[in-house]
């Protein structure tokens, strides 16, 4: 037995409930694979490595364990800084310069790492930090204030950043699935209640703004069931006394209120 013009349409609100939910809960399952290594890293880490194992890096995408701890053989005093200059509203123009950090480097066997510190702090030892890949901008400028511009290739393609940066952004992440995944639970708990207690459905609710809820169901489905075909298709559905306005989750729902000549008066 096909179901009634009403019956379908609940049904059709609840799939695209549950169709949305299940997108929303692929893009949770998207962010934690896209970024799955720093969330292990984050979880797990700061992991311990030797030194021959840390020289030996070429591919910092290839390594998977990236927050590590070491003992450098060596530790020099930051030569370089990342910077940016404050600008003065009123007056339109640069007021004022502050450091964001300090570029200083460690040897390691006969290879030189560049660490990245906090404005002013020295670097931690042991080191503990996050691998990152290293800008050629940012090499040059190490190199030029190391005095030790011919000796590029003597340190390694990344750098150790021991500003917590990676805590950071894995805590932003975590703080957007903590927030989708009780949206996610929340949701359920609502299509569970509505497949339970259809009369308490959003679209019952709807319609008990004109009275019986029930009843007026029942005179919808009464008066869809003998419209021609063609009648019965399209957003918006005309019967002889109510107008329905299909939406994504819901209907919209108004009285047919005409005259003798049968011109309509659409409010929803």
């Amino acid at each position: 037995m096909n179901p009634s013009f009403m019956e379908a349409q609940l049904r059709r609100c609840n799939r695209n409930f549950v169709i949305a939910n299940l997108l929303l809960f692929v893009f949770v399952l998207g962010i934690s694979f896209f970024y799955q290594r720093a969330l292990f890293n984050y979880w797990f880490g700061p992991f311990e490595i030797r030194s021959e194992e840390l020289v030996a890096i070429k591919d910092t995408y290839e390594q998977h364990k990236i927050n590590v701890r070491f003992e450098p053989d060596e530790v020099y005093e930051a030569v370089a800084s990342q910077v940016h200059w404050l600008e003065d509203s009123f007056a339109r123009m640069k007021s004022k310069e502050e450091t964001d950090y300090d570029f200083s480097y460690i040897k390691v066997n006969d290879k030189f790492i560049i660490v990245r510190t906090l404005p002013d702090e020295a670097v931690p030892v042991p080191l503990t930090g996050t691998i990152f890949p290293l800008k050629v901008a940012v090499l040059a400028e190490v190199l030029k204030g190391a005095g030790k511009l011919d000796q590029g290739g003597d340190f390694l393609p990344f750098f150790i950043d021991t500003t917590h940066s990676l805590d950071s952004n894995v805590q932003v992440l975590l703080w957007i699935q903590g927030i989708t995944g009780a949206l996610l639970l929340f949701n359920l708990a609502r299509l569970i209640f509505r497949v339970t207690n259809p009369e308490r459905h959003p679209v019952y609710k709807k319609l008990a703004l004109f009275g019986d809820s029930e009843q007026s169901a029942e005179e919808i489905d009464q008066e869809w069931a003998v419209l021609p075909e063609h009648a019965r298709k399209g957003h918006i559905l005309m019967t002889s006394t109510w107008i329905v306005r299909k939406t994504i989750f819901s209907l919209k729902f108004s009285r047919n209120r005409h005259d003798d000549d049968t011109r309509f008066s659409l409010k929803i």
